[in-house]
């Protein structure tokens, strides 16, 4: 017995069209349209969570320097109340000769006239001997002990150190107090 086998035909006659059938194209369309409509929904979810985590973690100017003041007060308050006027009572003597040797240029007569504390007169004398100045040094009593007036023909400048900390404190303290408004009004 034998048997024909049955083989399939593979031959493509011309009146068939090559490419997907028309259902295959419909349900291409269906899942594509699904797909798209999906991912829409999808990155507005991310847009959103993103946008919310932004406002969640948003941290303005006003509130970077509420943070850093805040850190910082105590900081600051040692420095202005400790260690900045022991720097400007050592630097005292060395700023007078350093405004001396600015202010006489090659000034030979008349000396320049130095007035100082009575406390300080023998301190500056010797500084200023000892960077090879020349001055001549007055006590005047009216003046405080970080204080020093220096008169030449030409100018005369004062310079006091207790005024100078003054101001760092008052400009300090001036930001510090907008901190804690800032704190209190949000």
């Amino acid at each position: 017995m034998s048997h024909a086998l049955a083989l399939e035909s593979f031959d493509h006659s011309q009146s068939e069209k090559l490419g997907p059938s028309a259902e295959f194209q419909a349900g291409y369309a269906e899942g594509m349209e699904a797909a798209q409509e999906t991912a829409a929904m999808k990155q507005q979810e991310l847009e959103q969570s993103a946008l919310q985590q932004l406002a969640d973690v948003e941290f303005t100017f006003a509130e970077a320097r509420n943070e850093v003041l805040s850190a910082l007060t105590p900081l600051l308050n040692a420095i202005m109340d400790q260690i900045l006027p022991e720097l400007l009572a050592d630097n005292f003597g060395p700023r007078v000769v350093e405004l001396l040797t600015n202010i006489v240029n090659d000034q030979i007569e008349p000396l320049p006239l130095i007035a100082v504390h009575p406390s300080q007169s023998q301190k500056i004398a010797q500084l200023v001997a000892s960077h090879s100045a020349r001055a001549s040094i007055t006590e005047d009593a009216d003046l405080n002990p970080h204080q020093i007036w220096i008169s030449t023909t030409k100018q005369e400048l004062a310079f006091d150190s207790d005024v100078l900390l003054a101001q760092i404190r008052d400009t300090m303290h001036a930001i510090t107090i907008s901190n804690d408004r800032m704190n209190q009004n949000g």
